[in-house]
């Protein structure tokens, strides 16, 4: 009985820490650490922003959900979708100006080592030279 009790207490303190963590995320739309003037666009289920720090190179961009989804095999139909189809208007604006893309996630590490994350797909623009070879050294998922 008293390992119940200690595990309810376990878990409720949990949920605290994660609800927190939740309330303050920096990628969540509805959060109160977000900052929303870095947002481009703002789809139904996804925003386009530019990073919250330094960018890699000019153009460089994020897509992320609004609501807080951790990674992009947790994303639904909807979500997903409307990533995709920022992704192909990322690519069509940077060949219109000559260039190519790549698009990756960065997972941070599981929930217990950084907090909870949040999905970000980067947007790196190339180059047109650099993206041809881009396939050798990235995984095409889409």
């Amino acid at each position: 009985m008293r390992s119940e009790l200690a595990e309810k207490k376990r878990m409720e303190a949990i949920d605290r820490i994660q609800q927190k963590q939740l309330e303050t995320c920096r990628r969540c739309f509805h959060s109160s650490r977000m900052i929303k003037h870095l947002m481009i666009a703002m789809g139904s289920f996804t925003y386009l922003s530019v990073p919250g720090f330094q960018s890699l190179v000019d153009g460089h961009c994020l897509i992320s959900p609004l609501s807080h989804v951790p990674s992009s095999l947790t994303a639904d139909e909807n979500e997903w979708e409307e990533i995709k189809n920022f992704a192909k208007s990322l690519v069509r604006m940077f060949q219109d100006r000559g260039e190519d893309c790549v698009f990756f996630e960065y997972f941070a590490g599981d929930k217990s080592k950084a907090g909870f994350p949040h999905l970000t797909i980067e947007c790196v623009p190339l180059p047109r030279e650099l993206g041809d070879q881009a396939p050798i050294y990235f995984k095409v998922s889409w």
